[in-house]
């Protein structure tokens, strides 16, 4: 991973958990897409976050290697124990102020469909949404339901995150479907344009470097331009 060329952009650079400036006490829901769950965890270590992990068996090695770099543990899914898994995330959040991450299509899928999960979070918590959209010119796939990736070495990483979306507190079934569905639609459009930015490796406006860094660690250099 360290031998990536990883660069991303964002609508609002604030939404970055590591950002630190008018905007340290904002807090989101983090939606990353299961195939690409290492990215996060090696670029975004220690970002005060709590992330959803599977009760699948094939989730231990994930929750290591979450565990091992600084995020909090919450076992469940957007499926299997949802309920329990929903209740657990807005009891650390309220207790601890932390981020939430979501794997929103795990853990089985199917692949890069949204779960309505993270929308009634959202409303609920009143916690904004970001969409932390990956792609990756080179990378090998497992043969599992997300074609997980892991990236060669020297490979192009790229990210794009969307604004924050705040889904209202009084909704209806039929709206929090809507929005379900709304998200899944923007998700999908910024993942298809990263890969295509990875795959390309063109220039974005507002582009930059990212590096393996922590929000403990950035606290002391807030006028770091490097991302």
């Amino acid at each position: 991973m360290a031998t990536t060329d990883f660069q991303a952009t964002a609508y609002d650079w604030s939404v970055d958990p590591v950002f630190r400036g008018p905007a340290d006490n904002r807090t989101a829901i983090y939606l990353f897409w299961h195939e690409y769950l290492l990215l996060p965890y090696h670029v975004r270590p220690h970002g005060n976050m709590s992330i959803l992990i599977s009760q699948h068996r094939d989730a231990s090695l994930l929750a290591y290697a979450a565990g091992l770099n600084g995020y909090t543990l919450t076992k469940g899914s957007t499926t299997r124990g949802s309920r329990k898994a929903l209740r657990k995330l807005m009891r650390t959040f309220t207790e601890k102020n932390q981020n939430i991450g979501i794997t929103p299509d795990g853990p089985k899928g199917p692949r890069r469909v949204l779960a309505q999960g993270p929308v009634y979070l959202s409303s609920k918590l009143q916690v904004p949404i970001v969409l932390a959209a990956y792609g990756v010119d080179k990378a090998y796939r497992f043969r599992s339901w997300d074609r997980f990736a892991i990236p060669y070495p020297a490979s192009r990483v790229r990210l794009i995150y969307s604004p924050r979306f705040q889904v209202p507190r009084r909704v209806t079934n039929e709206s929090l479907e809507n929005w379900r569905v709304g998200l899944e639609t923007v998700f999908n459009t910024l993942s298809h344009q990263a890969e295509s930015w990875a795959k390309t490796g063109g220039q974005y406006e507002e582009q930059r470097q990212m590096v393996r860094e922590s929000s403990f660690f950035r606290k002391f250099r807030p006028n770091s331009s490097s991302h």
